[in-house]
């Protein structure tokens, strides 16, 4: 990213380059920039965590580096998920599980939720049929647990068809 295009903000925001591991293999096949536009809408809600999280490894605070991205933008960059849940559940469930309670979260409140906050902030909300598909998702995150989801295909199925229209009612 580069300042000027940044701040004062813009959205979506322009970049010259953001690492996501959707574009690992095109990464390890040598092609540098697999994206299609100069502007990523995703960059809201990374930006957004980076201001929450507070804290840097080397250089100034975030604070000093990105202007405040106002709601709707970090609304609008989070709500984009929902539009690959169909296509990634499959290939990537255990984040796209985590992915949906940290939309919701940020929907129904206005805090900005790691994975596992979200989780913890979702479970005693959903329905009893659909928290052993979240709760095995959190074991697995946190290292409890084998990547494992053919024994329960169908719940995971239904947990994301049941958030993706709790996140729809709640837009």
């Amino acid at each position: 990213m580069v300042a000027s295009d940044i701040r004062p903000w813009r959205y979506p925001p322009r970049f010259d380059f953001h690492y996501s591991e959707l574009w690992r293999k095109e990464f390890e096949g040598g092609k540098l920039e697999p994206w299609s536009s100069t502007t990523n809408r995703d960059l809201a809600s990374v930006i957004t965590m980076v201001l929450v999280g507070d804290t840097s490894l080397f250089g100034p605070p975030a604070a000093d580096v990105f202007d405040p991205v106002p709601r709707s933008d970090y609304l609008d960059a989070i709500l984009k998920d929902i539009e690959a849940v169909d296509s990634s559940l499959e290939w990537d469930t255990r984040n796209v599980v985590l992915t949906l309670p940290r939309i919701w979260s940020g929907l129904e409140t206005d805090q900005v939720h790691s994975k596992e906050s979200a989780a913890a902030w979702a479970l005693p909300r959903l329905p009893h049929e659909h928290r052993p598909v979240l709760a095995r998702a959190l074991a697995i995150y946190r290292g409890e647990a084998e990547e494992a989801w053919d024994d329960i295909a169908p719940q995971v199925r239904a947990y994301a068809a049941y958030l993706v229209s709790e996140l729809e009612r709640a837009r």
